[in-house]
């Protein structure tokens, strides 16, 4: 498994729900252009009962109408992104769980140099699953030499998935590099994706 697995994970995932996603949001576009032409309707016929001398009134009737028609849509949309981001990383995380092999320790020994390049300390604090501190006490002694850091493995393990998190021996500052954190962090990146297939940009 190599140091970028999980990211390669979501993709296939990604990739293996794309038809399922573009018929979703074609449905999902079809339906809100038929509320907002519903809306439209509706708005020439209350436009219509309003007479000539009010039509200051009449145009502000028509922009409550159609914009709060278009703001339903919106949200109905980020709802739609949302869930289907959720179970993209759902599946991911399924998938890595299954699929963890022995090249999981040079996984795990990447997570921690990064994680420790980012806190940037000689004074160093690992944590994390009970099997991954396992796997951390063989590999600890040649990051710490590489890093010229002294790393200590937290004896109370974190109720994660996979991967680490590292922070100062002082604790003002730590760097998330679980499995989690990682997927979180690729969350705004496939939001903008699927709004972009949302608005036919997409690949």
């Amino acid at each position: 498994m190599s140091k970028t697995a999980i990211e390669k994970i979501v993709k296939k995932v990604v990739d293996e729900t794309n038809d399922e996603i573009r018929t979703t949001l074609d449905e999902e576009l079809k339906h809100s252009l038929e509320i907002l032409e519903a809306t439209k309707r509706k708005t020439v016929m209350e436009v219509e009962k309003i007479q000539e001398s009010t039509k200051g009134q009449a145009e502000t009737v028509r922009r409550r109408i159609i914009g709060s028609a278009e703001l339903a849509t919106r949200n109905k949309t980020l709802e739609f992104v949302e869930q289907k981001i959720n179970e993209i990383f759902q599946k991911a995380l399924q998938k890595f769980e299954e699929n963890s092999s022995n090249e999981y320790k040079s996984s795990l020994k990447w997570f921690l140099e990064e994680a420790a390049d980012m806190v940037a300390s000689k004074d160093l604090i690992v944590s994390a699953n009970k099997k991954d501190s396992k796997i951390l006490k063989e590999i600890l002694d040649e990051v710490a030499k590489t890093k010229g850091a002294n790393i200590k493995i937290d004896e109370k393990p974190i109720e994660y998935i996979g991967g680490v998190k590292v922070r100062r021996s002082d604790g003002t500052i730590s760097y998330d590099n679980t499995i989690e954190g990682r997927l979180e962090r690729f969350k705004s990146l496939l939001r903008r994706n699927l709004g972009l297939l949302f608005m036919g940009k997409g690949e």
